[in-house]
């Protein structure tokens, strides 16, 4: 798979850029969250959180840790469920098939 590795980032009251403590992995499947620093996931207390893409994996995400601030992002999944993925070769038949039956009527 290929996985591209971006840290989550927020703007402060000052507009200047401070890393988050979750880390986003991408692949063409799944979203991977990770705590990073001895936080974890509320409630279940994991440091990783795999999400399919499916829109009920939709919401916030919460990284915890005793005496700090609580590290928030909030993931949007949206798909398509009806959608199908047309490879060269159904393609290229339906062309033909169309061409075909023009020719014939």
């Amino acid at each position: 798979d290929d996985y591209r590795r971006r840290p989550a980032r927020e703007t402060d009251q000052e507009d200047t850029i401070v890393p988050l403590k979750i880390n986003v992995a991408e692949s063409s499947d799944k979203t991977t969250l990770s705590c990073v620093d001895g936080f974890t996931f509320s409630p279940n207390n994991e440091t990783t959180h795999i999400l399919d893409y499916k829109v009920e994996n939709t919401g916030e995400f919460v990284c915890k840790k005793d005496g700090e601030e609580d590290h928030k992002i909030y993931v949007k999944c949206r798909t398509c469920d009806k959608c199908i993925k047309l490879d060269t070769a159904a393609a290229v038949g339906m062309v033909v098939g169309v061409l075909v039956a023009t020719v014939l009527i």
